[in-house]
């Protein structure tokens, strides 16, 4: 039986296990992947979070005569590497109350520890056409089907663990696409005060088009009334909801994904005055024992889950 005690929850817009599987578009989600690998090899306390695209990301193909690049779906069923879980749950997403199957695909390590990765789903005939939507294709590239997909992620993320009784004691937020999650979480957990000390987030990006931005009317649209309350009460910069920013100021612990590009990232946010680490800093350890104890500093910092 599964032990949902004292887990860190792993939330990431796209997360590659399988090739085979089209839940990713590249590399940040083959990090996201190998990281949740990486935890079932050690026999860490994790479950990932993300969404299922029923047309995957797409399938490049050329134009013959012009060469131009068409992007077809990229079909796939889930049914064939995934179970799906008994419980469901529903998120209020543009004022309507949408439903929410989850899909669990159990990642293996070499000594038989599992890592439940699971794959919230919109798709169902009873939601909205635009709700559904928010799993039809990875990177939506219409803005609000975008948005939505993040508040499924953050919010719809929170919601999940509590649904399939998950304890958890860290919510790890890979890149900022998860950053609703911190409003869902200050809903449950009564202040920001409480929030804090369960975050972990990892950016990805120095480049300023990389962080999504959003003005709290376009959110306004989406969120559900009470979370977009706690979001006013915020101070935002030029009243613009930047994602990035918003996990850094909300996270107690920051990291990059590499030492230079965590030098490159505290000098874009030395105005915040926060620290953000390298994921990994020196290899006195060996890889393995060196990636096992960079995990549990990370996931045991600022709260009292004690990984062995």
């Amino acid at each position: 039986m599964l032990n949902t005690k004292d887990r860190v929850a792993y939330f990431s817009l796209e997360i590659g296990l399988t090739s085979d599987m089209k839940t990713y578009a590249g590399g940040l989600g083959i990090l996201a992947g190998d990281t949740l690998k990486s935890c079932a090899d050690m026999g860490l306390p994790v479950c990932g979070i993300s969404l299922l695209y029923h047309h995957g990301y797409f399938k490049q193909k050329l134009q013959e005569t012009t060469g131009v690049q068409l992007a077809e779906n990229d079909d796939w069923d889930p049914a064939k590497f995934m179970t799906l879980e008994d419980k469901t749950f529903e998120i209020v997403l543009e004022s309507r109350k949408v439903k929410v199957q989850i899909w669990r695909y159990d990642q293996t390590g070499v000594g038989g520890h599992v890592v439940p990765v699971y794959f919230l789903d919109t798709n169902l005939p009873e939601n909205h056409f635009e709700d559904q939507a928010a799993c039809f294709n990875l990177y939506s590239k219409y803005p609000n089907t975008r948005l939505k997909q993040e508040i499924l992620l953050g919010v719809g993320g929170v919601i999940a663990m509590k649904t399939l009784g998950f304890d958890i004691s860290k919510y790890h937020l890979n890149e900022s696409h998860a950053a609703f999650a911190v409003l869902a979480l200050e809903d449950m957990l009564g202040s920001r005060e409480n929030v804090i000390p369960k975050i972990v987030f990892t950016t990805h990006t120095p480049v300023e088009h990389g962080h999504k931005k959003y003005s709290p009317e376009t959110i306004k649209n989406q969120l559900e009334d009470k979370l977009f309350a706690k979001l006013q009460g915020r101070d935002l910069a030029d009243n613009t909801f930047n994602m990035t920013r918003f996990c850094l100021e909300n996270a107690a612990y920051s990291n990059g994904v590499a030492k230079k590009h965590g030098e490159v990232s505290r000098k874009c946010s030395q105005d915040l005055k926060l620290i953000i680490s390298p994921m990994v800093s020196t290899p006195k350890a060996g890889l393995p024992g060196l990636l096992r104890r960079c995990l549990i500093n990370i996931y045991q910092a600022g709260t009292k889950i004690k990984i062995s």
